[in-house]
């Protein structure tokens, strides 16, 4: 399997994060979403473990509040991880968003990019087959089943 390929995983398993687990409480949301994507950090040479641990949180809010607010619920931002020492030891910058079809996080933007910009166009990439580093995508069951 090529670099290119390895960097580009698409799968469809319960989402965990890496060398983490799946915390006890958030068992049952975990077999809500499915990981298409995940483009390794080209910082850290491998997964952005700081966006596989907010993306699991991010799973487990959206499983919890989507019951109670119903499919309308879309929610983005930002995370500032000021050190990550355990990844690639360099502040990053991360966008996230997260609706009913599913939660995107996009690591390693710059001080002035846009985050919603930055990671609509990473999505957009990654429906071509463009590669974007540091993406992780991740599609609710119910998305990826109709």
């Amino acid at each position: 399997m090529s670099d290119a390929a390895m960097a580009r995983r698409r799968v469809t398993t319960p989402l965990r994060a890496p060398e983490t687990g799946t915390p006890p409480h958030d068992r049952g949301a975990a077999k809500r979403y499915f990981l298409t994507t995940m483009n390794d950090c080209p910082a850290a040479g491998g997964a952005c473990l700081p966006g596989c641990a907010a993306l699991q949180r991010l799973m487990t809010a959206m499983s919890l509040a989507l019951p109670l607010t119903g499919p309308e619920l879309a929610l983005s931002g930002t995370i500032e991880v000021p050190d990550c020492a355990a990844a690639c030891g360099a502040p990053c910058r991360l966008a996230w968003q997260a609706d009913a079809a599913g939660l995107s996080l996009l690591g390693r933007l710059g001080a002035q990019d846009d985050p919603a910009a930055a990671l609509a166009g990473a999505l957009a990439g990654a429906r071509r087959g463009v590669e974007a580093p540091a993406l992780l995508h991740a599609e609710r069951a119910s998305a990826l089943l109709a």
